[in-house]
């Protein structure tokens, strides 16, 4: 008896620190819901963007931040002051990130590294959502 009342705390202790240390964004949240609008991934084009950084062009596309907010300014055109860029959540897939406007315009978005997975690999948007 005492044994199984040591495991059910340790489990529930084992949950809070999952829970305190992943945040309080449901990854089934981020992934699941049906507000995501997909971005067309040209991978020809991806491979052909990889090769000019590769050749020491466009190296912002080597860094996250830089990528989502080039993509929320010239693909979504918000000109806005934007007051906070966060990462949301990493997964092996890619990156999760919230964009902030002064205003109290949110954008989330996804970001994947479609040709190499590694600190030289470029960083590309296949979805986004307007969440406020």
């Amino acid at each position: 008896m005492n044994n199984i009342f040591c495991f059910r705390n340790l489990l529930f202790l084992l949950w809070v620190l999952t829970f305190l240390l992943g945040g309080c964004v449901s990854p089934q949240r981020l992934e699941s819901d049906k507000n995501w609008i997909e971005v067309a991934v040209n991978q020809e084009e991806a491979r052909w963007l990889q090769e000019q950084v590769d050749n020491g062009h466009r190296p912002g596309l080597l860094d996250t931040m830089q990528v989502a907010r080039e993509f929320v300014y010239y693909h979504l055109e918000m000109r806005g002051e934007v007051t906070e860029t966060e990462v949301i959540r990493k997964t092996r897939e890619g990156e999760y990130f919230r964009i902030t406007y002064e205003e109290g315009q949110i954008v989330e978005l996804f970001l994947v590294q479609p040709v190499r997975q590694e600190p030289t690999g470029i960083w590309i948007v296949t979805r986004y959502r307007l969440a406020r």
